[in-house]
């Protein structure tokens, strides 16, 4: 027993060394790092997988910890309870004893779901100075780690140690919040949009995503925005263009209902220190405007409303599509897909029309417009969706039809 009391002692005393060397290290440097929030916190290891000296993969009886910073810097510590052997059949030594403990700086790269932890101290010396990749996904609670080598094949599960102790902002219902209600929803949530929907491959994640936002925002649904706006900046889409479709929405979808995001968004950009910096600017250099169809837009809102609200007519043609339309922190395809995605929610079905028309002469192909009404059924309801298809079914033939014609010629 005492011999156990002394082994856990001279750990602790090394984990304890290793941080106060990384404090001392950290506050001589400034580590610029952009850290998506949801790594930020501490979690705690709920198992690992590894081969065998026999080659199978087995979990191991193991604890340990992980900590992300706000700013950039982590520290992991692992320690088996019973250690057989010092290190597995691949070709990297993390433990000693049993025992792995490393700290330095992490980046993310959102788009491949990836990070890189870079060793600035470790137990074991020769890990010191490396960057190992590493690729990760989140699941509920957990986040999910593995090796990017293919030589390597362990992994392993993180578990968030206490979701109300960290400062940064968490979906505001956890699975098991919607397990205790009603866990047939739960396992719908789960299997049906986590495991199936996002992962269809007609629409990318980030695209998703925009689609998401815009529904929410579009309906004013700020339960949902907290996790969803976090895993749009996970997937790819910029601070600078979240931003522009908040204000891009506010003409759409209704000053109030752009404003509901605000207080969530602001709380995202503070956790992860976006500052107005990298923000859209409020008049910045417009992207060309293309005058013979913007004369002809123009002209048939004048002839067919002109007389009926010129004020709405003339904030419409100076306002919008000589203004709104033409700020460079949305690309045009992803404006028309964030518009066509919150008409569908709102069931704005007599403006689906130009808009669809729009976004596919940007690019927006059939297939993405018909895998982006099958991804807002989910967030918007059926029946919305449902509305819309009638006037999106029109579009596709009358865009069809044409590409014949022109084929014919």
């Amino acid at each position: 027993m005492e011999g156990a009391n002394k082994r856990v002692k001279n750990i602790i005393a090394v984990w304890l060394a290793l941080v106060a060397a990384g404090l001392s290290v950290v506050q001589h440097r400034t580590a610029k790092v952009n850290t998506p929030n949801k790594f930020v916190g501490a979690w705690r290891l709920a198992w690992l997988e590894r081969p065998a000296a026999d080659g199978q993969v087995r979990r191991v009886d193991c604890t340990g910890l992980f900590v992300f910073t706000p700013d950039g810097h982590a520290s992991v510590q692992v320690m088996e309870r019973n250690p057989q052997r010092e290190s597995g059949p691949g070709p990297q030594q993390y433990s000693a004893g049993g025992y792995e403990a490393s700290w330095g700086t992490y980046t993310v790269n959102g788009r491949d779901h990836t990070f890189a932890f870079h060793i600035e101290g470790a137990l074991v010396r020769s890990l010191i100075g490396k960057d190992l990749p590493r690729a990760y996904e989140f699941s509920g609670n957990q986040l999910i780690v593995k090796s990017t080598r293919a030589d390597e094949h362990w992994r392993v599960a993180w578990e968030r140690t206490d979701m109300k102790s960290t400062n940064t902002p968490q979906s505001a219902l956890t699975p098991d919040d919607i397990r205790a209600v009603s866990p047939a929803l739960a396992s719908y949530t789960q299997k049906s949009i986590t495991e199936d929907l996002w992962k269809r491959p007609d629409l990318s994640a980030r695209d998703r995503s925009l689609i998401t936002v815009a529904a929410l925002i579009a309906r004013s649904q700020t339960i949902g925005m907290l996790h969803y706006f976090n895993l749009a900046l996970d997937n790819g889409v910029t601070p600078a263009e979240l931003s522009e479709v908040v204000t891009h929405l506010a003409f759409y979808s209704g000053w109030s209902n752009a404003l509901s995001a605000v207080p969530v968004l602001k709380e995202i950009f503070e956790q992860r220190g976006i500052g107005v910096d990298q923000l859209p600017e409020i008049s910045p250099q417009l992207l060309p405007l293309n005058e013979q169809a913007e004369a002809q837009r123009a002209a048939g809102v004048e002839q067919n409303f002109g007389a009926v609200s010129p004020g709405v007519v003339q904030y419409t043609r100076d306002l919008l599509f000589r203004d709104l339309w033409l700020r460079p922190a949305l690309a045009p395809h992803d404006r028309s897909l964030i518009t066509v995605s919150a008409l569908i929610a709102s069931g704005q079905v007599a403006q689906i029309t130009y808009h669809l028309n729009r976004a596919m002469d940007s690019g927006l192909t059939q297939k993405q417009a018909s895998e982006m009404l099958t991804h807002l059924a989910f967030y918007t309801g059926w029946p919305p969706v449902f509305s819309a298809l009638p006037v999106v079914k029109e579009i596709f033939a009358k865009r069809s039809g044409t590409a014949s014609e022109k084929g014919a010629q």
